[in-house]
């Protein structure tokens, strides 16, 4: 379906070194991210007014410039981002800047809602079970990924945590037994570094609040989920280079980088208490990097964008 704009509903700030300064490294990578953001929220909430914010690169000082930025002048009520750290083994004094951020917006009535990564609990890429950073943070909401099954009238038919496994039928057989190979999925698991904040006492259960069984109760990723499963996905389009030139095309993005746009934007009231009683339009915030892909490998000091996998494939109507 295709859902215009006015004028009014879409504006960006970027940082004005982008106009001069070459990229640092390969910054195409991050157009499908920041495309993804804007369409999916547009989408879910055509007559939300859209605020993109562009960062130099993918540096944490530089993020944290624009997160700053977007709370200091209240530019939006929701912020969405889809990016972050690989596991929460991270520069303690890092953390702690971060996470005051996060709590300045908490105080102000922002709420801060990050993407819970695609690498489940992590296991695979970096040795070890972990959450990701900031989805950790008590003061942001985590929004993980699930697989949503939609009727052919449709209607919601079912819904599960998103995970990706690769088997291969031949000859009758499965190789190996499903679900197979893991290749991606739905960040989550639990922290190491924050205990169990208020709203999630008594909701999560012990043997995942304590689940590397300290004794005490710690924080739980994610906090909520939607749909983000890369199979079925969302189409974003863009003017994109190809071989035979230049000309607009259509491609298909999931992962969290889907779950967090669509989760607040597909909320009917927003926020902040004041938008809804007054009837203005929401403000919705899209903060994210301009440049600067990061390889998943890499663990400190460097984001990570949210996108699991793309392709030219199909795509899926989303339940309302």
């Amino acid at each position: 379906m295709c859902r215009s704009s006015s004028a009014d509903q879409f504006r960006q700030i970027v940082d004005p070194g982008l106009a001069t300064q070459p990229p640092q490294t390969d910054e195409s990578g991050w157009y499908g991210e920041e495309t993804l953001d804007i369409e999916a929220v547009h989408g879910m909430a055509p007559g939300a007014k859209i605020v993109f914010l562009g960062a130099l690169n993918s540096q944490d000082a530089t993020l944290d410039m624009v997160m700053n930025n977007v709370i200091d002048h209240r530019l939006a009520r929701i912020v969405s981002n889809s990016y972050g750290e690989l596991g929460e083994q991270l520069p303690p004094e890092l953390i702690k800047a971060e996470n005051s951020i996060y709590l300045q917006a908490a105080l102000e009535g922002i709420g801060i809602y990050f993407s819970s990564g695609d690498n489940g609990d992590e296991v695979d890429t970096l040795g070890y079970r972990t959450v990701d950073w900031p989805a950790s943070s008590p003061w942001v909401t985590a929004v993980g990924g699930t697989s949503l099954g939609v009727g052919a009238c449709n209607q919601y038919l079912f819904e599960t945590g998103w995970g990706t496994g690769h088997s291969v039928l031949g000859d009758g057989v499965w190789t190996p037994d499903p679900p197979g190979d893991w290749w991606y999925g739905g960040g989550g698991g639990t922290s190491v570094l924050y205990r169990q904040p208020w709203y999630q006492h008594r909701v999560v259960p012990a043997s995942i609040a304590d689940y590397f069984d300290t004794g005490t109760n710690w924080r739980a990723v994610p906090d909520v989920a939607m749909d983000g499963d890369p199979t079925t996905g969302m189409l974003v389009g863009e003017t994109q280079t190809f071989s035979d030139g230049v000309y607009y095309d259509t491609y298909r993005i999931g992962g969290t980088s889907l779950s967090c746009p669509c989760l607040p934007a597909s909320w009917r009231s927003p926020t902040s208490g004041h938008a809804a009683r007054t009837g203005s339009p929401t403000r919705r915030c899209i903060a994210s990097p301009e440049a600067t892909p990061i390889a998943t490998s890499s663990i400190r000091k460097q984001r990570s964008r949210r996108c699991a996998a793309t392709s030219s494939m199909a795509r899926m109507t989303l339940a309302a």
